[in-house]
């Protein structure tokens, strides 16, 4: 009869979920960057990034509802680099609240990390620009019109004046 010897267990650590993860608003698209978190024993195993967006109905800044499931974030797939630290989530809604989660994938799924999630973040508006049409005769052949489409939030001035001419 043989003796009975304990299996030989080992433990593994799992790769470290990044230490934080911001986002950047912008209109229909957000920034997501985020640092790496410490490899562990996912070390040469790297997969890819995985990056999660979920939408938010927030009453105010402390009162939010989820109106999303979690789902991967357009435009943040395929990350298999890590080296790669940031993506653009595309196709979103302007004007709501996104919440994102970022987390490490190994070859191995059970090394892969905990998710970090970013703050909350709103996309912003499109505004139609302000048009201003002014006209101005010279003569009684030509005419000037004078397109103004300031862009009233970042200040921006651009002006296309137009010369009619009649024959």
């Amino acid at each position: 009869e043989g003796e009975l010897v304990p299996a030989d267990y080992t433990c593994l650590q799992t790769a470290v979920a990044p230490p934080y993860v911001s986002s950047t608003a912008l209109y229909s698209e957000v920034m997501v960057k985020w640092e790496p978190g410490a490899e562990g024993d996912c070390a040469g195993q790297f997969a890819r990034w995985e990056v999660d967006v979920q939408q938010q109905q927030c009453a105010s800044a402390d009162s939010c509802s989820v109106v999303t499931d979690w789902s991967a974030a357009t435009g943040c797939t395929n990350l298999v680099s890590r080296s790669v630290s940031e993506c653009k989530a595309t196709g979103l809604q302007e004007a709501s609240t996104y919440r994102f989660r970022v987390r490490h994938v190994c070859s191995s799924t059970n090394l892969n990390s905990l998710w970090t999630t970013s703050a909350d973040v709103t996309t912003k508006l499109v505004k139609q620009p302000g048009v201003l049409f002014s006209f101005e005769s010279w003569t009684t052949n030509q005419f000037y019109v004078l397109f103004n489409t300031s862009d009233l939030e970042t200040s921006a001035d651009p002006a296309l004046e137009i010369r009619v001419e009649r024959g």
